[in-house]
């Protein structure tokens, strides 16, 4: 339930002309900035993809780029990547990272992140990549399987009732069949 209560109420307003104008002008600052770090990112993936092919290592293609290139070794779906990062965003990255092909440069992902105020461009480079047991994973796929197993059977059963339902003809007094 969702339950709540309206105190005062007021009339919309028009903002005054200055009001309106400062924040057209942030939000297209904003648009504009976010615009070049996409074009820009996606220049250096180019540079750095040609690079690589060209048989450089990404580290070494990074450098003339003057990029700061940051390591992740053992990356897991719990991985933290950063400081400023959520619990969300490293997830996010987690999910692109795990369509990269090991010796490709991936395609860009931009990353709002509204509680620091930023916007990213992230380019990555995967070297390798090993099938790892993690316990914990093993025993959340086995909750997951067994859930929808169970689910399953609750709707192949309950279609099983309707068909039997339907079949039996089943009348009660006073009610008229169709």
């Amino acid at each position: 339930w969702i339950l709540f209560r309206v105190d005062e109420a007021e009339e919309a307003m028009e903002l005054p002309f200055e009001d309106a104008k400062d924040e057209a002008r942030i939000d297209l600052i904003a648009k504009n900035g976010r615009e070049a770090l996409e074009n820009d990112a996606k220049e250096i993936r180019e540079k750095l993809a040609e690079a690589v092919s060209g048989g450089k290592s990404f580290e070494e293609a990074a450098g003339e780029l003057e990029l700061e290139v940051t390591s992740h070794d053992d990356v897991t779906y719990l991985s933290e990547f950063d400081d400023i990062s959520s619990p969300e965003a490293s997830r996010e990255i987690f999910q692109w990272l795990t369509k990269v092909n090991p010796g490709e440069v991936a395609e860009v992902l931009n990353q709002d992140l509204p509680d620091q105020g930023l916007t990213r461009a992230l380019i990555s480079h995967v070297t390798s990549r090993e099938l790892v047991d993690d316990e914990q994973l093993q025993n959340t796929l086995e909750q997951v399987y067994r859930s929808q197993e169970m689910r399953l059977q609750a709707l192949s059963f309950t279609n099983w009732l309707a068909q039997r339902y339907a079949a039996s003809a089943v009348s009660y007094p006073g009610q008229t069949t169709p």
